[in-house]
């Protein structure tokens, strides 16, 4: 178990444009951990993306694309994990803003 975030060309999730394994359960809680700690409010990455390490079914609608991409880009250098992280969804973010679709869970 784990959570994934994919951008799908169809609303029927069958023709994948993107996606990126974000991690584990654990691995999960220790960006969230990690983002926690940060002194500035990530609302879309600690309330819809990293809550937990195993929901589904969730998405970032396209309109909010462009709100995640802008939380992604202010985080400071963190661990290994966290960079990693940021420039994977950074890379989904741009997949979702050319073709107009969600980032789902």
């Amino acid at each position: 178990m784990g959570l994934n975030a994919t951008v799908w060309a169809d609303d029927e999730n069958e023709n994948k444009l993107a996606g990126v394994r974000i991690g584990n359960i654990a691995h999960v809680g220790g960006l969230r951990k990690e983002l926690a700690d940060l002194p500035n409010d990530y609302p879309l990455l600690s309330e819809r993306v990293l809550h937990s390490g195993s929901h589904c079914g969730d998405e970032i609608e396209a309109d909010e694309v462009e709100a995640l991409q802008a939380e992604l880009q202010r985080l400071p250098a963190g661990s290994a994990d966290l960079n990693q992280f940021r420039a994977e969804l950074l890379g989904l973010c741009e997949v979702a803003l050319k073709h107009g679709r969600a980032i789902t869970f």
